[in-house]
């Protein structure tokens, strides 16, 4: 029993030091290019709770945050693009077409949170990330749906209790990812035990 509260409240204490880690990783960034490369951070440290302290995980997502800056950015911007043009797009037309383009808009951040995901995992070029994002799609499609599903809900929770927002918002998202979508990918996209990802090879 004593055993079982200790790991409480260390995943505790790491949730919140993650989370409060990425809304700084965020801001250094200025909100809009830095929510990208702090989610894809938080991925990558929530998916070592088990194996590494606090202090190592803070240093490891500001490593991963610097290395994949760039990538995540580019990465994340047709997506956003696209999912902006559909919701303005959806709001002019009907409703069969309005419902289709949403569900279409929905799809898009599916592959964008899939391929934040995979480059948490796996290093390379952008090509890479968009490669692994389809595979992630392919592999677990239910599981991003639901952890997008997560994240609306998270949204609301923040907006009703802002500080679970503060202490959990982001790093809740990314632990819940991890459960939902890494056992379908444990194979194809593993998690290296080093605070390096693995570097995928060009093809």
């Amino acid at each position: 029993m004593q055993g079982l509260i200790v790991t409480i409240t260390t995943r505790i204490w790491q949730l919140a030091a993650i989370n409060l880690f990425a809304i700084v990783l965020c801001g250094l960034g200025l909100g809009v290019f830095g929510i990208a490369p702090a989610l894809t951070a938080a991925f990558w440290a929530v998916a070592r709770l088990e194996d590494e302290r606090t202090g190592p995980l803070i240093r490891g997502m500001w490593a991963q945050y610097r290395a994949e800056f760039l990538r995540t950015n580019l990465l994340a911007a047709p997506h956003i693009a696209a999912v902006t043009g559909l919701f303005w797009i959806g709001l002019i037309g009907g409703g069969l077409i309005r419902g289709l383009l949403m569900a279409l808009a929905v799809m898009v951040l599916v592959h964008l949170l899939s391929g934040l995901f995979a480059i948490s995992r796996l290093s390379g070029t952008l090509a890479d990330g968009f490669a692994n994002a389809r595979l992630g799609v392919a592999l677990a499609p239910y599981g991003t749906l639901l952890a997008l599903a997560g994240l609306v809900f998270g949204v609301w929770v923040t907006v009703q209790q802002p500080l679970i927002g503060l202490y959990f918002g982001l790093s809740g998202f990314a632990w819940l990812t991890h459960l939902l979508v890494a056992p379908a990918l444990s194979h194809t996209m593993p998690t290296p035990t080093r605070f390096t990802p693995i570097r995928q090879e060009a093809s």
